[in-house]
């Protein structure tokens, strides 16, 4: 461990690549030489390449002419973190791009908790800016709900109602069109350029142990990688420009975290051009690149940007991971033409972006575990939001029985299963599989069971209500969504019984004692589930239950559970387990204890939802 001193003492970790950045700065004696830097033996082999330092590799060749510039090409925009939109993209390219639950949005969110216009991303000139649009329940940047207009940075967060975004708005320029390059793999010794600037020892010391108390200060990459990019620039005064660049960790495209521009003090809103060519090879190679005199550069020579920019010396480093992956890279340059980087210039900075790499692998994985932590919060949240929408009790009708059980696959399921007495004594009964599981999946669960009770009371009939139920769904909620929806409705003055399918597994209708199982409904009763057809005209069936007859509904989690050889369970199965049952219990538990034997431990896919309801033999 090693200790500053002065306003209290500060232990800073040790690594590995310590005494060589201790070497390097002229603390300790010999530099140690090649740590990420590949040497191999050989010769000069073209007399006109004019080689900078002994045993370094380097890309040189001659080439005379222009290329066209390097293409431009905004990279701005978001990328979903959790839910349904995780690991989705959308290229903010419009000057205006909505988001909300309304389907003609440009970014559409199913959650019913979400405004139908929701937030704004606004493009002005080459800023980006997030604005709430009014919505009931606000936008939170980074945490904090916004009540104006605020500027977007690569790496904030927007959260609209528990779906995360991440901006990404910075712009990076490459090369666009490859040149061939000659390798020579080893340069023999050849005296360094004269007139080089160099930073005394102490001064390097004290910007080194800067950067390492700040790999130790924050979590957050955001912040981390600018801390890094100024003690780069302490070490390198002559440095004009710094760019810390990560890959994606979803698409290997790279997106600068931390620009810096001694030149232009508002660079950081400029593109930041830089080699492809030179990228590639410290991504794929995992090798730090030295160019003493990028003008005469093969990999710069004829480069519009190099040109403009002026760029004389330029070095480049790779970020490595733990394992030994290349997480980024940190790339620098100069105009000064006497005062390129050099040898030693190129190990320190090599070395610095190991330890800046492992710290931020670090960074990353505390944010997953800080989002798999809240993740798990919402998930308990939904979870125990869903089981209270659950029904606490099953009806007490004289002379009728009730049976059901839920489980869900994933910590909260889509399944959905419910009773309701209405005014005049009629008891709806109703399931239903939302597509899709988590968190987005319960809110539509939520929405629904509000929506149900409504329906049922303001219509005249269960057709009607089932309509009305498609359409409020289609036009505020679904949004790609659908939802496979049957409802009972029992009378048991008369025992007539009133059925009305949205694209759910048909319902069973069993006698006691009796080997008879038949569906109720058919293919012409039955209609789309709901959130499909917004317009469609749904029937009912009606039908008698006699005594000792019952009716099982079941949700998709039952047919097509699986066995160890992949096979479905299947309705033949359903039926001959339910066939003959004394009771609604006995009905759940047969084809519980069937399916489960059926599947032999195998893991459900999906949630298992039962509901059976029987007339007493009397």
């Amino acid at each position: 461990m090693l200790r500053t001193v002065g306003g209290g003492a500060r232990e800073v970790a040790a690594d590995a690549s310590l005494p060589v950045l201790l070497r390097t700065v002229g603390i300790m004696a010999a530099p140690l030489r090649g740590v990420g830097i590949q040497r191999r033996p050989g010769r000069l082999r073209d007399p006109n390449v004019r080689p900078s330092v002994a045993g370094r590799r380097y890309c040189w060749t001659r080439r005379s002419g222009r290329r066209p510039k390097p293409r431009r090409t905004w990279m701005a925009l978001l990328r979903g973190l959790t839910g349904d939109q995780q690991g989705r993209e959308y290229a903010l390219e419009r000057t205006r791009t909505v988001i909300g639950r309304h389907p003609q949005c440009h970014i559409v969110l199913s959650e019913s908790t979400v405004s139908r216009q929701h937030a704004q991303i606004v493009r002005r000139g080459e800023a980006f800016f997030v604005e709430d649009l009014g919505s009931q329940n606000g936008t939170r940047v980074n945490g904090a709900m916004i009540e104006q207009a605020v500027r977007l940075s690569t790496g904030d967060e927007i959260d609209i109602e528990g779906i995360v975004f991440r901006f990404e708005g910075d712009e990076i320029s490459v090369d666009t069109e490859e040149r061939p390059s000659t390798i020579l793999t080893t340069i023999n010794a050849v005296q360094e350029p004269v007139n080089r600037a160099d930073v005394n020892a102490a001064q390097k010391l004290r910007a080194l142990l800067q950067i390492l108390e700040s790999l130790g200060d924050t979590l957050h990459i955001e912040k981390l990688l600018p801390r890094i990019l100024d003690g780069i620039f302490r070490i390198f005064p002559q440095a004009d420009r710094g760019c810390i660049l990560l890959a994606d960790e979803q698409t290997g495209r790279l997106r600068p975290m931390a620009v810096k521009n001694t030149r232009v003090p508002s660079a950081a809103q400029q593109p930041y051009v830089i080699s492809r060519t030179v990228a590639r090879k410290v991504m794929d190679e995992g090798q730090a690149i030295l160019s003493v005199d990028a003008k005469e550069d093969s990999r710069f020579v004829a480069s519009d940007s190099v040109a403009e920019l002026e760029i004389r010396s330029m070095m480049c480093a790779p970020l490595t991971a733990p394992n030994g992956s290349t997480i980024g890279l940190i790339e620098l340059d100069t105009h000064h033409v006497g005062k390129q980087f050099s040898e030693n210039d190129l190990d320190v900075l090599a070395n610095v972006a190991r330890l800046a790499g492992q710290a931020i692998e670090h960074a990353r994985l505390h944010r997953r575990l800080l989002r798999l932590d809240r993740r798990e919060q919402e998930l308990k949240t939904a979870r125990e939001v869903q089981l209270h929408l659950l029904p606490r009790q099953r009806p007490q009708v004289s002379g009728y029985e009730f049976c059901d059980f839920y489980r869900a696959a994933d910590e909260v399921g889509g399944d959905y299963f419910g009773y309701l007495r209405l005014a005049d004594g009629r008891i709806a009964i109703t399931t239903a599989d939302v597509a899709g599981k988590g968190v987005s999946a319960a809110l539509l669960v939520a929405r629904l069971c509000a929506d149900v009770r409504y329906s049922l009371v303001t219509e005249s009939s269960p057709a009607k209500a089932v309509q009305r139920l498609n359409v409020e769904l289609s036009q505020s909620v679904l949004a790609g969504r659908f939802v496979t929806f049957a409802l009972c409705v029992l009378n048991p003055a008369n025992h007539t019984l009133q059925l009305v399918n949205a694209g759910h597994p048909a319902p069973l209708l069993w006698t006691a004692g009796r080997n008879e199982v038949q569906a109720i409904g058919n293919d012409e009763t039955s209609g789309p589930p709901l959130g499909v057809e917004p317009t469609w005209k749904y029937k009912q069936v009606e039908l008698s239950i006699q005594p000792g007859q019952g009716v099982l509904l079941f949700t998709d989690g039952i047919s097509e559970a699986r066995n160890q050889q992949g096979e479905l369970f299947g309705e033949t199965r359903i039926r001959d387990a339910v066939s003959g049952a004394r009771s609604a219990q006995q009905a759940c538990e047969r084809v519980l204890e069937s399916v489960e034997s059926f599947a032999a431990g195998n893991a459900p896919r999906d949630d298992v939802c039962l509901v059976a309801f029987a007339r007493t033999a009397r």
